[in-house]
């Protein structure tokens, strides 16, 4: 059975309404304003929080500045 995008969104807002799990998206929201410039070093960092929060340690926090400026480079080429 097919999930359609809105059914999905929907239901991930319930479970967050819900649960109060996703508070590191909510910081991420409120941090840039719902428009992420990946060359803001306050959105990357912010960015890069959430990652770590979700299990993404690749980044570790002493590179995040590192990290935020790779996004950069990232963002311009795609």
């Amino acid at each position: 059975m097919a999930v359609r995008l809105v059914e999905l969104a929907y239901c991930c807002r319930l479970f967050g309404e819900f649960t109060r799990n996703d508070t590191s998206g909510d910081e991420l929201k409120h941090a840039t304003g719902n428009a992420i410039n990946l060359h803001d070093a306050v959105h990357t960092k912010a960015l890069l929080r959430l990652l770590n929060q979700w299990g993404c340690r690749q980044f570790a926090v002493e590179y995040h500045g590192e990290a935020g400026r790779m996004f950069g480079l990232w963002g311009d080429r795609w």
